[in-house]
Protein backbone atom coordinates (compact mmCIF):
# COMPACT_ATOMS: atom_id res chain seq x y z
CA UNK A 1 0.00 0.00 0.00
CA UNK A 2 1.25 3.46 -0.91
CA UNK A 3 2.17 5.97 1.72
CA UNK A 4 -0.34 8.82 1.68
CA UNK A 5 2.17 11.34 0.25
CA UNK A 6 2.99 8.99 -2.66
CA UNK A 7 -0.72 8.56 -3.38
CA UNK A 8 -1.06 12.37 -3.39
CA UNK A 9 1.79 12.70 -5.90
CA UNK A 10 0.18 10.04 -8.11
CA UNK A 11 -3.19 11.80 -7.93
CA UNK A 12 -1.72 15.14 -9.01
CA UNK A 13 0.31 13.42 -11.76
CA UNK A 14 -2.89 11.79 -13.05
CA UNK A 15 -4.57 15.20 -13.27
CA UNK A 16 -2.00 16.28 -15.86
CA UNK A 17 -1.69 12.90 -17.59
CA UNK A 18 1.77 12.24 -16.21
CA UNK A 19 3.33 10.12 -13.47
CA UNK A 20 5.16 10.67 -10.22
CA UNK A 21 8.91 10.93 -10.21
CA UNK A 22 10.25 8.04 -8.14
CA UNK A 23 12.86 9.22 -5.63
CA UNK A 24 11.91 12.84 -6.48
CA UNK A 25 14.98 13.39 -8.60
CA UNK A 26 17.57 12.41 -6.01
CA UNK A 27 18.45 9.22 -7.85
CA UNK A 28 15.97 9.30 -10.71
CA UNK A 29 17.39 10.19 -14.12
CA UNK A 30 15.91 10.76 -17.56
CA UNK A 31 16.89 8.72 -20.62
CA UNK A 32 19.69 11.21 -21.22
CA UNK A 33 21.13 10.55 -17.75
CA UNK A 34 20.19 13.96 -16.34
CA UNK A 35 18.55 14.04 -12.92
CA UNK A 36 14.85 14.82 -12.83
CA UNK A 37 13.64 17.53 -10.49
CA UNK A 38 10.23 17.64 -8.87
CA UNK A 39 7.70 15.10 -7.73
CA UNK A 40 5.89 14.94 -11.09
CA UNK A 41 7.59 14.25 -14.42
CA UNK A 42 7.13 17.19 -16.78
CA UNK A 43 9.44 18.50 -19.53
CA UNK A 44 9.13 22.21 -18.77
CA UNK A 45 7.93 22.49 -15.16
CA UNK A 46 9.13 21.41 -11.75
CA UNK A 47 6.02 20.27 -9.89
CA UNK A 48 6.39 19.73 -6.15
CA UNK A 49 3.64 18.10 -4.11
CA UNK A 50 3.58 18.44 -0.35
CA UNK A 51 1.21 16.78 2.06
CA UNK A 52 1.26 18.07 5.62
CA UNK A 53 -0.98 17.71 8.64
CA UNK A 54 -1.31 21.48 8.70
CA UNK A 55 -0.13 24.22 6.36
CA UNK A 56 -0.15 27.67 7.90
CA UNK A 57 -1.04 29.57 4.71
CA UNK A 58 -4.00 27.27 4.06
CA UNK A 59 -5.10 27.46 7.69
CA UNK A 60 -4.87 31.25 7.48
CA UNK A 61 -7.12 31.30 4.38
CA UNK A 62 -9.66 28.68 5.47
CA UNK A 63 -12.07 31.17 7.07
CA UNK A 64 -12.12 33.38 3.98
CA UNK A 65 -12.62 30.29 1.81
CA UNK A 66 -15.66 29.31 3.87
CA UNK A 67 -17.12 32.82 3.56
CA UNK A 68 -16.67 32.78 -0.23
CA UNK A 69 -18.24 29.33 -0.48
CA UNK A 70 -21.22 30.50 1.60
CA UNK A 71 -21.67 33.40 -0.86
CA UNK A 72 -21.42 31.01 -3.85
CA UNK A 73 -18.19 32.64 -5.03
CA UNK A 74 -14.89 31.15 -6.12
CA UNK A 75 -12.09 31.62 -3.63
CA UNK A 76 -8.51 32.46 -4.57
CA UNK A 77 -6.01 33.35 -1.87
CA UNK A 78 -2.82 35.11 -2.96
CA UNK A 79 0.13 35.25 -0.56
CA UNK A 80 3.71 36.48 -0.88
CA UNK A 81 6.46 37.33 1.51
CA UNK A 82 7.00 40.97 2.39
CA UNK A 83 9.84 42.43 0.34
CA UNK A 84 10.06 39.38 -1.94
CA UNK A 85 8.43 39.03 -5.32
CA UNK A 86 10.11 35.90 -6.62
CA UNK A 87 7.35 33.52 -5.47
CA UNK A 88 3.70 33.80 -4.61
CA UNK A 89 1.39 31.15 -3.24
CA UNK A 90 -2.06 30.70 -4.72
CA UNK A 91 -4.52 28.97 -2.45
CA UNK A 92 -7.33 27.35 -4.41
CA UNK A 93 -10.15 25.01 -3.42
CA UNK A 94 -9.34 21.37 -4.20
CA UNK A 95 -11.72 21.03 -7.17
CA UNK A 96 -10.61 24.36 -8.67
CA UNK A 97 -6.92 23.42 -8.41
CA UNK A 98 -7.68 20.03 -9.95
CA UNK A 99 -9.60 21.68 -12.83
CA UNK A 100 -6.73 24.07 -13.56
CA UNK A 101 -4.14 21.29 -13.59
CA UNK A 102 -6.34 19.05 -15.75
CA UNK A 103 -6.67 21.89 -18.28
CA UNK A 104 -2.90 22.30 -18.31
CA UNK A 105 -2.37 18.56 -18.60
CA UNK A 106 -5.03 17.67 -21.15
CA UNK A 107 -6.41 14.17 -21.45
CA UNK A 108 -4.24 11.10 -20.96
CA UNK A 109 -3.42 8.92 -23.97
CA UNK A 110 -1.19 5.93 -24.70
CA UNK A 111 1.82 8.18 -25.34
CA UNK A 112 4.45 8.49 -22.65
CA UNK A 113 3.79 11.13 -19.99
CA UNK A 114 6.96 12.94 -21.07
CA UNK A 115 5.87 13.27 -24.72
CA UNK A 116 2.33 14.29 -23.73
CA UNK A 117 3.56 16.93 -21.33
CA UNK A 118 6.09 18.25 -23.85
CA UNK A 119 3.38 18.63 -26.51
CA UNK A 120 1.05 20.43 -24.06
CA UNK A 121 3.89 22.64 -22.90
CA UNK A 122 4.59 23.68 -26.47
CA UNK A 123 0.90 24.51 -26.99
CA UNK A 124 0.81 26.59 -23.83
CA UNK A 125 3.96 28.58 -24.63
CA UNK A 126 3.06 29.10 -28.27
CA UNK A 127 -0.33 30.61 -27.40
CA UNK A 128 1.20 33.39 -25.28
CA UNK A 129 -1.85 33.49 -23.06
CA UNK A 130 -4.41 33.20 -25.87
CA UNK A 131 -7.06 30.51 -25.76
CA UNK A 132 -7.16 27.93 -28.52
Amino acid sequence: MDKLWKAWEREVANWIGSRRNPLSGSSNVSDSGKGRLGDIIHPSAVIECKLRKSVSVISMMRGEYRKAKKEGKTFVGVVREKGKKDLICLVLPYEEAKRVLIEIGGSPSKETPESQAKERSLKLTSNHGKEE
